[in-house]
């Protein structure tokens, strides 16, 4: 499982993140939670740590707002995570229940990084 949450970013470097990446992140949350929009609002690099930190907002609500940490910028080009959003209690209400797995492509608004 993929740890998300709400980090404090000093020490941060800027880096770039395709939108194939975004794309296969935004396709390992729906399998998880229902959702409407999200917004990817910043990608940096931590100098101390090399950790990478992903931030984003779901369905446009400022409560639903978290991120994504990993190690290595290449594990999203094969993201095969289950991805858990966290706060856990914020986003509850957006889970899916066991079973109820994504097959077909749903409609999404996306906002990319740089859009």
């Amino acid at each position: 499982m993929c740890i998300i949450g709400a980090l404090a970013g000093c020490g941060m470097n800027k880096e770039n993140l395709t939108k194939e990446q975004q794309d296969r992140i935004v396709d390992e949350i729906i399998q998880n939670y229902t959702i409407s929009s999200i917004q990817f609002t910043s990608f940096t690099k931590d100098r101390n740590t090399g950790s990478y930190y992903l931030k984003f907002t779901i369905n446009d609500d400022e409560k639903l707002q978290t991120g994504l940490v990993f190690s290595h910028i290449e594990e999203l080009d094969d993201v095969a995570y289950n991805i858990g959003l966290s706060p856990v209690e914020n986003f509850a209400m957006l889970e899916r229940k066991k079973g109820d797995m994504v097959q077909e492509k749903i409609d999404i608004r996306i906002t990319y990084l740089g859009d």
